[in-house]
């Protein structure tokens, strides 16, 4: 047999594999269901809000497990599409500590729990990091005095804790908005953003560097790309900020980096919000404008995901007194899994209109629908996956699934479940068990 055929038998018996999972092994649609921490709960005399993951069995939800120790305080809850994990950060009421919760969808589904104790520091903002081809996860931590701040890493692989700075924040990873209503952004101990600012260096250029969160007399550089192609798109993106400005990256993958941009005034519809993208496999930058004065953008591949939602903030006073879309099919009290989409919207100050969107960037296809039920607009939907060309979104209490037809367009939408635990979820992956 010549080599050729030997390469060529070698490869069909390879695809074979891949195309057959291995016998007991399959697919499942995992649905996570949580709510970070609101000023609406009192931690004292109420029960905490529990983090639950789900898969989809047939046209049912099977609970699968409690994955924050039950009555705990949710710091938040980020996916990270790209690396195939979910990290939570929360506090047990009854104990004294940290804890930190990594779902792992890359293989074969995985549940890490890590405890991050010290009897002089208390953990606050957690940023994931991508260094030397290691994932860890950066800890900003806090003395009870407030007086003194150090970073801490935890290797999500070995589970060693590391010191670290805050220059390592250049490899900050991050994937955009996490969750309708239940990130608040304006917090920036909550938001998962990186901040940055610019000043001039010695030989009066301008270089980008961390806003620090531990050595605030220091300027580590943040590695901007292309400073010059960036200035031509939009040169107030290369000036000194001001004493109390920072820009803000939002989105950090390996082909794009996105800076959250300007907002556009209402048109009569809705505001617009300015994205920065760079394209690292082009090495180009580019501008985009999406419906909405809230950041809401999210990727998946190449795909970037949205939802259409104002900041009250901008809209003129005739809108802000009309009802949010579909508010009548909410259910406008607190359940045992969280705040109704009334309070968290009122609570965050944002004006969701039930429309979606998907972006490509590669191709320039976008593709937007309206989130409806009976006709109308329903303001509580979102966008909680995008993969192997399907998105699956979220409206009240019903997931649907719709094909992304030659790349283009949006199939017809087949429900998948309807439950009153749906409201509450927020984020979906694939994995095998």
């Amino acid at each position: 047999m010549s080599n050729t055929v030997k390469r060529l038998v070698s490869i069909l018996l390879l695809l074979f594999v891949i195309s057959f999972p291995l016998k007991g092994f399959s697919q499942n649609l995992f649905l996570l269901q949580g709510q970070t921490f609101s000023e609406n709960i009192d931690v004292e005399g109420e029960d905490l809000y529990p983090v639950l993951l789900y898969n989809l069995n047939n046209d049912s939800l099977t609970l699968r497990t409690e994955v924050s120790i039950y009555n705990s305080l949710i710091d938040n809850i980020r996916m990270y599409f790209e690396q195939k994990k979910i990290i939570i950060h929360y506090y047990p009421k009854l104990y004294d500590t940290s804890k930190y919760c990594s779902i792992d969808f890359k293989n074969q589904l995985k549940i890490n729990n890590y405890n991050v104790y010290d009897n002089e520091y208390s953990c606050n903002r957690n940023f994931l990091i991508s260094k030397n081809d290691n994932i860890s996860l950066l800890i900003e931590q806090v003395d009870h005095n407030f007086e003194k701040w150090r970073l801490k890493g935890l290797d999500l692989k070995d589970q060693s804790i590391n010191i670290l700075s805050d220059s390592d924040l250049q490899y900050f990873i991050g994937e955009g908005y996490q969750g309708l209503g239940i990130e608040n952004i304006f917090d920036s101990d909550k938001k998962s953003s990186l901040y940055i600012k610019t000043a001039y260096n010695d030989s009066g250029k301008i270089f980008y560097y961390i806003n620090p969160l531990t050595d605030f007399d220091s300027k580590y550089k943040y590695p901007m790309p292309n400073i010059d192609g960036l200035r031509s798109i939009d040169s107030d993106f290369v000036r000194l900020t001001p004493r109390n400005g920072q820009y803000v990256v939002i989105i950090n993958v390996s082909n794009y980096l996105i800076l959250q941009g300007k907002t556009r005034t209402f048109n009569g519809s809705t505001c617009k919000g300015q994205y920065l993208i760079y394209d690292k496999d082009k090495k180009e930058w580019s501008s985009k404008d999406f419906k909405g004065s809230y950041p809401t953008l999210r990727t998946y591949g190449d795909w970037f995901a949205g939802v259409v939602v104002d900041d009250i903030r901008d809209l003129p006073e005739n809108i802000k007194r009309i009802p949010i879309s579909g508010e009548k099919y909410w259910i406008n009290e607190k359940s045992e899994w969280g705040d109704p989409p009334s309070m968290r919207f009122k609570e965050l100050l944002i004006y969701p209109y039930g429309i979606l969107f998907l972006y490509n960037h590669k191709t320039g296809a976008y593709i937007e629908w309206d989130a409806l039920e009976n006709g109308e607009h329903q303001g509580d939907s979102e966008i909680i996956l995008v993969q192997d060309d399907t998105v699956y979104y979220r409206i009240n209490n019903k997931i649907y699934k719709a094909p992304i037809v030659n790349g283009e367009k949006l199939g017809e939408p087949e429900l998948l479940v309807t439950d009153s635990r749906v409201p509450d979820i927020h984020w979906a992956f694939i994995a095998v068990e």
